[in-house]
């Protein structure tokens, strides 16, 4: 078991130590519990980057867990958080569009965050991995998210998203602030970017003409240059003063006491609309009630064992709706978030072509083919269901998990499944309204850990 002691910690990044050896960690926010049936071999083997006039990779070496959450490490970096208010230089935003451009090519989501980016002390930036960092970021709140949100467009993707990144931070090199502020959250944010009338840079200062166009017209929609056309034209070196002429910073403000009532008003015509449509919907939720109370339940007409197989079927199914419907709500709780949580993250594996969640009795029936890249296996297989009397019923099966590994010993060989061959008695009751059977009880008798050896063929 690898020996940690935590140093300094600066928001996700933190200084430690592993086994005497000083290494740069990103701590998560996330429990252990939450990585489960994720890709990790793809999120620890896809490396972050730093720019010190070359790229170079920086590698996860392992990971652990401190505090209720884990934490990623690699080579030990002295970084500093990106603080708006210190303007980048032109050496660093071509650095930056040189990590853009790599990072376009590397992930499917690229985006600038001020807690997956930081300087590097003498000189530089470095960007934790981003396929990890959008992990982290897809399971988090979005009023965690103002590092992300104030740098990127939220109608914006890819190379058009990072252009217009780099016109912010040009922006706020040129000027020494921000186009955009944080006040009230990222909705404001986003109001901003989409509305928000900026005025021309040209009267922010001279010099530097072709570089404030080009940003005048990125922020305004017109245009996004390619991060080769930012690269080549920050490589000539141009003079980022971060200051602005006080007939800019008096538009600034005029702009922005104009937008800020313009917001508000908005924001009241919203309030008044969602007290009318809350009163409309009032109205609909008391009527659905009414509809669900007299609908019939979800086991109608089942028998009690039916009602049994309903429930596992479900779980492979990753219905969390029926398995709610097959059970008393205290019975199988645990369970129903469990396959609620399995189905949110299976769909966005789909959606991002990251592999698909295959039941074990779908695997078996097609002999156990190999799996694709990110394809896991999850729920019931070789079920058996024994009537014991008295509407009980004892079912055994092959309950299969996808394997996260040991945070301890991350460099050990992982079987990429969790099996357990169960045994469980369930009872079938009437709901309490007499219309249905429902499961009313479940008793785990045996739990056995096994091994892919013992259940696939050689």
């Amino acid at each position: 078991m690898a020996e940690i002691n935590i140093g300094n910690r600066k928001n996700t990044l933190w200084d430690i130590t592993v086994d005497g050896r000083e290494k740069t960690a990103l701590a998560t926010g996330i429990p252990n519990r939450v990585f489960q049936g994720a890709d990790m071999s793809r999120l620890r083997t896809v490396p972050g980057y730093i720019w010190d006039g070359q790229i170079r990779e920086w590698a996860i070496e392992g990971m652990g867990e401190w505090d209720g959450q884990i934490i990623f490490w690699g080579e030990r970096l002295e970084l500093s958080p990106i603080d708006p208010a210190v303007p980048f230089t032109a050496e660093d935003l071509a650095g930056l569009a040189a990590l853009f451009r790599l990072l376009r090519e590397k992930s499917e989501k690229p985006a600038f965050s001020g807690d997956g980016f930081f300087r590097l002390a003498g000189g530089g930036l470095f960007c934790f991995p981003l396929n990890l960092m959008e992990f982290i970021h897809s399971r988090q709140a979005r009023e965690l998210l103002m590092s992300r949100e104030i740098y990127n467009h939220p109608d914006l993707k890819g190379e058009e998203r990072l252009s217009h990144t780099l016109a912010i931070l040009a922006f706020q090199s040129l000027t020494g602030r921000l186009p955009y502020t944080r006040t009230g959250g990222y909705e404001w944010i986003h109001e901003e970017m989409r509305k928000k009338k900026l005025p021309s840079l040209r009267t922010a200062g001279a010099g530097e003409e072709e570089l404030r166009d080009r940003v005048d017209r990125t922020l305004r929609g017109e245009a996004f240059p390619s991060l080769e056309e930012w690269l080549e034209m920050l490589k000539k070196g141009p003079s980022l003063t971060g200051t602005a002429t006080e007939a800019f910073s008096a538009q600034m403000e005029k702009l922005e006491n104009s937008f800020v009532k313009s917001f508000d008003r908005r924001k009241n015509q919203v309030k008044i609309t969602l007290s009318i449509l809350g009163a409309a919907a009032v109205l609909w939720v008391g009527i659905m009630l009414v509809r669900g109370y007299l609908a019939p339940p979800y086991t109608a007409g089942m028998t009690p064992r039916e009602v049994v197989e309903a429930y596992y079927g479900a779980i492979n199914a990753l219905d969390s709706t029926a398995i709610d419907g097959t059970c008393e709500k205290k019975t199988a709780r645990e369970v129903s978030t469990q396959v609620a949580t399995m189905y949110v993250m299976s769909r966005n594996k789909q959606a991002y072509g990251q592999g698909e969640t295959i039941p074990p009795d779908v695997w078996a029936d097609q002999g156990y083919p190999a799996l694709g890249p990110g394809d896991t296996v999850y729920g019931v297989g070789d079920l058996a269901i024994e009537d014991l009397g008295d509407n009980r019923f004892e079912a055994t099966y092959l309950a299969w998990y996808p394997a996260v590994g040991d945070p301890e010993h991350p460099e050990a060989y992982v079987d990429p499944h969790e099996i357990f061959r169960k045994k469980e008695v369930l009872t079938v009751i009437r709901d309490r309204r007499d219309r249905s059977w429902i499961i009313g009880g479940r008793e785990e008798e045996e739990i056995t850990s096994l091994s892919s050896g013992d259940i696939l063929p050689r």
